[in-house]
């Protein structure tokens, strides 16, 4: 016959649990007569105890938590509740006017401890030291897509660095006059142009359009200088004689002929040189010549008008890049954008994409560019590393030089008191 278990009544798990403690009660105090409870004493006591540690393990925390008093030990580089910084200099804490001073001081790229009044209250403390005007805060990593560039508009010059302008279109150019030099410049570079008083430079100007109306863009000279230079246009040796068949034309050299673009050829004929006729097949009966240079300009150019454009100079091999609409120029290129900067530098305004202090490497020596704008040579790699600009960003001197100068950082500057 098979059985089946029952269910437990709540009787029977009463009275299991109440032999159970007679059992632990005898074992432990010899006595099974249960007349006093000892052991239920006991754990409730246990219990309020954990809960009594508990609730003041909270408090603790809450009071670690709401109402802080850390304390900063030997911490290089201290801060207190207001924001001050403090620089601990032979065991003294010295007030700090920024972090790239206090890191000049401690020899390293640490961060500011956090401490509390009342402990700095009790520490001894020194006269004021620092460099005045150097960043606040260092950018250790730097977008490898943003570049350095410099934009006139028709107020401002600003040195930027972000997401490169546009460029304008190949067949596009400005027509540009600094200390009474005119130059023609375009996406490869800028080119010199000969004396408007010469021959030369004549037939030049008249082939290229450009007339009085003619739109001028006249620049700082620092500006310009940060445009790539190529060489000046220049009349080819032995240009003489053309070949032309009525669609092409090409200038004849003694090992053979070079192709001409119909601005080249109208130049040369400008210039006196005679044109042969030659049937269709005729250059074929002849070889191409050695490749050279021919400094002329190869195609017209649409002038840009510079007032109803922003001009900029791009990176180390200084290209052109142009915002079409000033009015509607984006991010740091719109007008008004970035800081105004003082001072007699060529540059009145400085827009970065990178609001902290941005360490640069310009080939010639390194910076620190602060998000003032101010320019701040740095001796070498290691002290831009201390101030924490590591890995610093590439930059051209042309571009960066337009930038007011600002201190020298390094750590003998940063001792020195204030007053």
């Amino acid at each position: 016959m098979t059985h089946f278990p029952l269910p437990t009544t709540r009787a029977q798990v009463s009275g299991h649990r109440f032999l159970v403690r007679r059992l632990e009660h005898g074992l432990v105090t010899g006595d099974t007569r249960m007349i006093h409870d000892p052991l239920g004493r006991r754990r409730r006591g246990i219990l309020f105890g954990v809960a009594g540690c508990v609730l003041a393990g909270l408090a603790a925390g809450a009071l670690a938590l709401f109402v802080p008093e850390p304390d900063p030990g030997d911490a290089a580089v201290v801060r207190a509740e207001s924001g001050a910084l403090y620089s601990r200099i032979d065991g003294r804490l010295h007030p700090v006017g920024n972090l790239v001073s206090a890191r000049l001081i401690a020899g390293s790229d640490v961060e500011p401890v956090n401490a509390a009044d009342s402990v700095l209250a009790e520490l001894d403390r020194g006269v004021p030291v620092g460099i005045p005007g150097a960043p606040g805060a260092v950018a250790g990593t730097i977008p490898d897509d943003l570049v350095w560039s410099v934009c006139r508009s028709t107020v401002d010059v600003t040195v930027a660095f972000g997401p490169p302008p546009p460029p304008p279109p190949a067949d596009s150019g400005v027509y540009t006059r600094v200390r009474g030099v005119d130059h023609v410049v375009t996406t490869a570079g800028r080119v010199a142009l000969p004396d408007p008083t010469t021959r030369f430079g004549r037939v030049l100007r008249r082939r290229l359009g450009i007339t009085a109306d003619t739109p001028v863009w006249e620049p700082p000279p620092e500006l310009l200088n940060a445009i790539r230079e190529l060489p000046p246009y220049e009349r080819p040796p032995n240009s003489g004689v053309l070949l032309g068949n009525g669609r092409e034309s090409w200038l004849l050299r003694a090992d053979g002929i070079l192709r001409l673009s119909p601005l080249q050829r109208g130049i040369l004929l400008d210039l006196g040189a005679a044109e042969r006729a030659v049937p269709q097949d005729g250059p074929a009966a002849r070889p191409d010549a050695t490749p050279e240079d021919i400094r002329l300009p190869a195609t017209v150019l649409d002038w840009i008008d510079p007032e109803q454009a922003v001009i900029c100079a791009i990176g180390d091999d200084g290209h052109l890049g142009v915002i079409g609409d000033t009015a509607s120029a984006p991010g740091i290129y719109a007008p008004g954008a970035g800081v105004a900067l003082s001072g007699d530098s060529t540059a009145t305004r400085y827009a970065p994409t990178v609001v902290n202090g941005i360490g640069v490497d310009t080939g010639h020596g390194y910076y620190l560019i602060a998000d003032t704008g101010l320019r701040h040579s740095v001796g070498t790699a290691g002290e831009l590393a201390v101030i924490g600009a590591a890995s610093p960003a590439r930059a051209p001197w042309s571009i960066i030089r337009l930038l007011p100068a600002g201190e020298s950082l390094n750590r003998e500057r940063a001792l020195e008191p204030r007053y």
